[in-house]
């Protein structure tokens, strides 16, 4: 239902209506958790439509969710109707079934290990692979999450391209690449880069770079690069170190231009794309830490691994964004990352209508599960620790599973055994 319809229907004629005529109308309910509020008037429209045409107009209210049981209607109930500016809306499920789990874990790491490992437990149950999606609020959270499911040989498929694979996160690979003398890499940064570069003419620069010499965007990748190969020697933390704050050096000048070009001029775009960005150094200063021997060789080496693509289009667990969620339902749901700055995201706090719009994606969200729904949350971030997202406290007397990566999850009726143990092991010191 678009706005142009909707205007449509609060123009309508009632001269034009008899006892032949026939009009139907639909989705008043459903637009107002699609943003549609102030463009259009729905309750003055669907008023108009009634009073005009008071001899023929009837309004069935479609109240019944056919998808999703009890619990997880309830639950975008709560959300939803704690909006600005409140829809009451009428929804009802025919059948019973479990509020949603939401599930504590301490880091992001420890979070997609908890996804991975209730995956492989509902895959056991019999659900198909392709009837479980795990939902997020930015593409950069995909990656510790498709590192679990790979550890765990779980297929899965991205909405998209997967984390390595995307055109940002290659412009930082092919740095470190560049920086080792590989002469397509090097071509590659040239291309995006340089004005009237393009890939003939980069491949012939990256392998003579004299060509760049007399362009003041030419001397930029020079010198870029020629820092980054002074870093290769570097090993573990201070390898990390190196590469962020050479890559932190350059935003201005080289990477924030290129992602705003990707992004087509869009700077809200670029900036999601340069968190994929900060997120491929955090894999390398996740790398550091489990190597603190490991050399760049072995980082682009592990990478390349993880590069390959996870299966075929369409199979496997889905990963995706709660934007392309809309109009898709599942099995089993989880959304990630429910943490305050990420989902809402810190900038909706700068307006009410923001704000709103990250509310109406987590309902989104929400109403995309049929059977179970899992919330997941982190207390340790970046740069410290962080708060839950705020729409969860609206949901009340929802059931909390502390996650534990040493006890694991092994289902909700085990969860609250194993986390009354993992506690009271917690106290004692056992």
């Amino acid at each position: 239902m678009k706005t142009e319809t909707l205007r449509w229907q609060q123009s309508l004629d009632p001269a034009r209506a008899n006892e032949h005529l026939k009009i139907a109308t639909q989705g008043l309910f459903e637009v107002l958790c699609e943003g549609y509020r102030e463009e259009i008037d729905l309750n003055t429209g669907e008023r108009k439509f009634l009073d005009e045409l008071p001899d023929y107009a009837r309004v069935y209210t479609l109240a019944t969710n056919y998808r999703s049981h009890r619990g997880v209607v309830d639950t975008a109930l709560f959300v939803i109707r704690r909006a600005f500016d409140p829809v009451v809306l009428p929804l009802k499920a025919l059948r019973d079934g479990p509020d949603p789990l939401k599930v504590v874990a301490e880091t992001r790491e420890d979070e997609a290990h908890f996804v991975a490992e209730a995956i492989r437990h509902t895959l056991e149950t019999g659900v198909p692979p392709e009837e479980i999606a795990v939902l997020m609020r930015s593409t950069y959270q995909s990656r510790p999450l498709e590192q679990a499911l790979r550890e765990k040989r779980i297929p899965y498929s991205v909405v998209g391209l997967s984390f390595w694979n995307r055109r940002e996160v290659k412009l930082l690979l092919n740095l470190l690449r560049a920086a080792r003398y590989e002469t397509l890499a090097l071509a590659d940064l040239i291309a995006l880069y340089v004005p009237g570069f393009g890939e003939k003419r980069a491949l012939e620069a990256a392998e003579d770079p004299s060509l760049l010499e007399k362009r003041a965007e030419g001397r930029v990748v020079l010198d870029l690069v020629a820092r980054a190969r002074s870093l290769t020697a570097r090993k573990g933390l201070d390898l990390y170190w190196a590469v962020y704050e050479l890559v932190h050096a350059y935003r201005e000048a080289f990477f924030d231009p290129i992602l705003l070009d990707l992004a087509e001029g869009v700077e809200e775009t670029a900036e999601e794309r340069w968190k994929n960005v900060k997120e491929a150094l955090r894999a390398l200063e996740a790398f550091a830490r489990r190597n603190p021997e490991g050399d760049l060789d072995l980082f682009l080496s592990d990478v390349l691994l993880e590069e390959a693509d996870p299966g075929e289009a369409g199979e496997g667990v889905r990963l995706m964004t709660l934007h392309a969620s809309k109009g898709l339902e599942f099995h089993t749901v989880f959304i990630i990352g429910l943490v305050d700055g990420v989902l809402p995201s810190r900038r909706s706090r700068d307006s009410q209508e923001s704000y709103e719009e990250e509310r109406r994606l987590f309902y989104v969200g929400i109403t995309r599960a049929k059977e179970e729904l899992f919330l997941t949350t982190y207390v340790e971030g970046e740069r410290g620790l962080v708060m839950e997202s705020p729409f969860l406290a609206e949901i009340p007397h929802l059931p909390t599973h502390r996650y534990d990566p040493r006890a694991g999850y092994h289902g909700r009726k085990a969860s609250s055994v194993v986390s009354e143990l993992s506690r009271l092991a917690g106290e004692f010191d056992f």
